[in-house]
């Protein structure tokens, strides 16, 4: 995920022909919860994704339970009880 993030973020930065428009995407505003859409809310409609049956593995699901259970409790951030308001 930290890879997909950081490859997102140079491409937007340094591509010459950006894959979106410095508007396309929505803007949020932490410090007064506030987010200002962006135009893919305006382009049309989505397609849906197809649902796929999937074989769970089960390490991967004791860290992602782990995961939740870390967010939800200690690693709760200050701002997102009142972001999600």
């Amino acid at each position: 995920m930290v890879a997909t993030c950081a490859l997102h973020k140079y491409l937007r930065r340094h591509c010459k022909n950006p894959y979106t428009p410095s508007n396309f995407m929505d803007t949020e505003y932490v410090e007064t919860n506030t987010v200002t859409p962006g135009s893919w809310r305006r382009v049309g409609e989505i397609l849906p994704l197809q649902c796929t049956q999937q074989v769970v593995n089960p390490n991967g699901k004791k860290i992602r339970d782990a995961f939740v259970e870390y967010f939800n409790t200690e690693g709760t951030g200050t701002w997102q009880e009142e972001a999600v308001k």
